[in-house]
């Protein structure tokens, strides 16, 4: 008794995390935190799913979701501490060995297992006991395989510890700013990583600048379909002098002025869409390489903010001066005798007639000189457009590109190398966020525990 007492004592005094009677503690730990940890992620991911469908609102869904997945994270991690109270411990413990002495007295009462083995029917459960251990065994190495990638990837994405001095801090930040620069270079390039369901930025802004050539397109279609109202409205208001069926420079000229203006605001709205694609994306890249320096991600964003709205008005103002350089309506005479030419001849017909689409546009005019002078500004127009739109359909989208991706992304780099020289501020920007160290330290020790439970499952696999 003096003994049982000593123990007692001993064990109420010194006993650590171990419950109580577990012989081979180690083992028993390891067992349970790899489990958990392999359970932890189908959990985050039935969170999102649900979340999803409770839920419309995102900035609502987002918090409830941040919420929850971190009650979920921290209900993985008290797990893995491995407790449970004495008593209750007690009456599970003393259950599972009356459990076990019943099924070791049922052993007793049949056959050896030699001579169950020996039994056709046990020896076919048994074969098929294995098959099904040799394929869940992988099944389950795969599973631990793919839970350590994912927490080394979310490892990498915490970074390294935050140096202590300030000159450890100026070169931990020069690599920082120094990753993001590269990353902003490669989108400016186009050479930038994507993943399997996402899209390079310059494929974005090139189906934007596609659009840009409809529009052209269909404005020039516009010219046509108008041609005779257009001239028709001139020979009553504006006729001077001339004798009918001249065609007048200034209803050309006109008519040239008029549908320019029309594509000025189609072509600051391509420029919008396009500065807010080249915003987006800038942004996400400094929220990735930031993420866990809420001071330093917010410093990032408002210096791409400020610069986007520098440059998309300096983008604007050179589009709306190409188009008043436009209203100058000039074409280079080799250029535009090559074009007429080309356009004359799909025009007219073999015979030397105007071809069938001109003649319906036309056909509300029953005086054959007015026909005769909507057909030859037709001609005019259409030469004279088809250049244009060539000319626009390159030099707004080269004036776009200028502006928000080669000023904006140079711009946004220098505004970063900046921030190096304000030493006072060094602190302040590598101020992790409260949960980053800690989640540092959880994630490694995963990384470490599932690294022995690989090397757990392969030493059983042999």
């Amino acid at each position: 008794m003096p003994l049982v007492k000593a123990a007692t004592q001993f064990e109420n005094q010194y006993r650590g995390r171990e419950l109580r009677v577990c012989v081979n503690y180690k083992t028993f730990e390891t067992i349970i935190k790899s489990k958990v940890e392999i359970l932890e992620e189908p959990a985050v991911d039935m969170l999102h799913r649900v979340t999803e469908l409770q839920s419309k609102v995102e900035d609502i869904k987002l918090d409830l979701e941040n919420e929850a997945e971190k009650v979920i994270r921290l209900h993985f991690q008290m797990e893995q501490i491995v407790y449970c109270q004495d008593k209750v411990y007690r009456g599970a413990l003393q259950k599972a060995r009356e459990k076990e002495a019943e099924e070791e007295k049922n052993k007793k009462s049949k056959h050896s297992i030699s001579t169950l083995t020996e039994d056709p029917s046990i020896a076919e459960v048994v074969q098929h006991l294995t098959a099904y251990h040799e394929k869940s065994l992988p099944l389950l190495e795969n599973q631990t395989k793919e839970s350590q990638q994912r927490a080394i990837e979310e490892l990498r994405q915490c970074g390294a510890n935050v140096p202590s001095h300030d000159a450890d801090k100026m070169f931990f930040l020069i690599e920082k700013i120094k990753a993001f620069n590269q990353d902003i270079e490669k989108l400016i390039e186009g050479e930038e990583v994507v993943k399997e369901k996402e899209t390079r930025l310059y494929n974005k802004i090139r189906e934007e600048f596609k659009n840009w050539v409809l529009t052209l397109a269909a404005n020039t279609q516009k010219v046509k379909n108008v041609i005779h109202e257009e001239v028709s409205r001139y020979e009553k208001q504006y006729r001077g002098k001339e004798l009918l069926g001249f065609v007048n420079y200034r209803t050309f000229e006109t008519i040239v002025k008029q549908y320019l203006e029309r594509l000025v605001d189609p072509a600051v709205v391509m420029l919008q869409k396009v500065v807010e694609t080249v915003w987006h994306t800038f942004t996400d890249t400094a929220r990735k390489h930031f993420s866990e320096f809420s001071n330093l991600s917010q410093t990032a964003q408002n210096k791409i903010e400020d610069i986007k709205s520098q440059q998309a008005e300096r983008a604007e103002r050179f589009i709306r001066l190409q188009f008043k350089m436009e209203h100058l309506v000039y074409c280079q005479d080799q250029i535009y005798s090559v074009v007429l030419s080309t356009v004359r001849e799909e025009i007219f017909n073999s015979v030397g007639k105007p071809s069938q689409n001109l003649q319906l546009k036309s056909g509300s005019l029953n005086d054959p000189s007015s026909v005769s002078s909507i057909t030859e500004i037709g001609v005019h127009l259409n030469a004279y457009f088809l250049e244009t739109s060539k000319r626009l359909s390159n030099q707004i989208p080269l004036i776009i590109q200028y502006f928000m991706l080669q000023e904006n992304g140079d711009h946004v780099q220098k505004a970063m190398l900046q921030t190096l020289q304000e030493k006072q501020q060094y602190s302040w920007l590598l101020q992790e966020q409260s949960d980053t160290s800690a989640k540092r330290r959880v994630l490694k020790e995963k990384i470490h525990r599932l690294d022995q439970a690989r090397r757990a499952l392969y030493q059983f696999s042999l």
